[in-house]
């Protein structure tokens, strides 16, 4: 009994990384670069402070990378 385990546990293993595989295979391939496809998030009033921090730290890249 013990010796199944492992077997079926790669079996499950090896399962699971061919669903994902095939589900990586169907995503959309982005044409654009960073500054074509990305547009400055803006905050609410409703959101946490680490999603406003977050939110900051990518706009603050798109500044640095795109602004004119």
């Amino acid at each position: 009994m013990t010796e199944r385990r492992p077997k079926r546990r790669l079996a499950r293993a090896i399962a699971c990384a061919a669903m994902l595989a095939m589900l990586n295979a169907c995503a959309p391939a982005s044409r654009g670069d960073f500054c074509e496809i990305y547009k400055p998030v803006y905050t609410a009033a409703a959101d946490t402070a680490e999603t406003k921090a977050m939110t900051d730290d990518n706009n603050a890249v798109w500044l640095e990378l795109c602004a004119p």
